[in-house]
């Protein structure tokens, strides 16, 4: 199920979806190579709202933004027949854009 999986995930080629870059097996493990981005996973990113901000609150503006990506990248997956279990918190990523 897992090479299934990231074989499916591997195909996915969207600005909000890390992109996988190999799949294999060693010594009897699976194991994925994805691309790295620097930031912040969204639950540090909460975690730090509430240590560091008066309310403790993301505002809006700032989660309004960063819900818009994560949806555009299940949307685009989900478009692409693929699946979306890995879509947490945890996996979310918060990073600065630059302009090109």
């Amino acid at each position: 199920m897992f090479l299934d999986e990231a074989r499916l995930a591997a195909h996915l080629d969207h600005s909000n979806i890390v992109q996988t870059m190999e799949l294999g097996e060693h010594e009897n493990r699976y194991y994925m190579v994805m691309e790295f981005l620097a930031g912040l996973s969204l639950a540090m990113v909460v975690r730090r709202a509430g240590e560091r901000l008066p309310n403790g609150r993301i505002p809006v503006p700032l989660v309004l933004n960063m819900m818009g990506q994560a949806c555009a990248g299940l949307h685009y997956a989900t478009s692409a027949r693929s699946t979306a279990r890995c879509s947490t918190s945890s996996t979310a990523i918060s990073r600065r854009r630059t302009s090109s």
